[in-house]
């Protein structure tokens, strides 16, 4: 112990006192939590990645070959656009559908809107224009006007009846003989023709039947007057 501090027993006191209370104030320092760092506020915007500019508007080179076919036939930018998009999806069969859309082109009266019927074809899986167009069909249709979307249904279903074209040919001339509108009634006859397999018996013109048995009545009709008058 200082010898001062023996001396005065107040110095003494006073001293163990400043002792005590730097013992306690040491555990609180240690206890104390440092205070949490500051948060950022919830609505902030996320920071979205930034695209590539220009991705959704890059151009994809058309194939020569489909230029070649538009330019020929005169067909618009965006079906040329149309036809090369889905043709990058048949690389194995290039050349002979390019080869098919040309023969068919030239024997529509419409080759855009023919183009148009097969490029629906080409999306959906059942391009059916993949075989050289039969010469029989192209002057059928020419002969009954018909117009692309008939020509297209010819097309597909004789695909599958090669034996039987010829006949089913001159049975639906029977029946576009008297049609109005032999465009609308061929697609018809070609959809129960390849439901049913076979085409439906061709209707009878009732009103020129009936106006030949009137006429036969009436001359009968005259020749008895005229026998009687005698």
């Amino acid at each position: 112990m200082n010898p001062m501090m023996a001396m005065n027993p107040m110095m003494a006191m006073m001293a163990a006192m400043n002792g005590n209370a730097m013992a306690a104030s040491a555990p609180q320092q240690q206890n104390q939590v440092a205070p949490p760092a500051p948060t950022q506020p919830t609505n902030a915007t996320p920071v979205r990645p930034k695209r590539a500019p220009n991705a959704e508007h890059t151009v994809v080179e058309i194939d020569p070959q489909i230029q070649a076919l538009c330019r020929n036939f005169s067909i618009e930018d965006r079906i040329a656009r149309r036809l090369n998009e889905v043709m990058l999806t048949r690389e194995e069969t290039f050349d002979e559908d390019m080869k098919a859309l040309w023969e068919v082109c030239e024997n529509a009266k419409k080759p855009s809107g023919f183009l148009m019927v097969k490029i629906l074809e080409l999306e959906r899986g059942v391009f059916t224009g993949a075989g050289k167009l039969n010469r029989e069909i192209a002057s059928f249709a020419s002969r009954f006007k018909l117009d692309d979307r008939a020509l297209s249904k010819l097309i597909e279903v004789f695909r599958t009846r090669k034996d039987t074209m010829h006949a089913d040919l001159r049975d639906l001339e029977r029946h576009l003989k008297t049609a109005q509108h032999p465009s609308s009634v061929t697609i018809s006859l070609l959809v129960q023709l390849k439901t049913n397999g076979r085409l439906p018996s061709p209707v009878r013109n009732r009103g020129r039947r009936d106006e030949g048995r009137q006429r036969e009545r009436s001359w009968s009709r005259s020749r008895s007057r005229s026998k009687g008058r005698r």
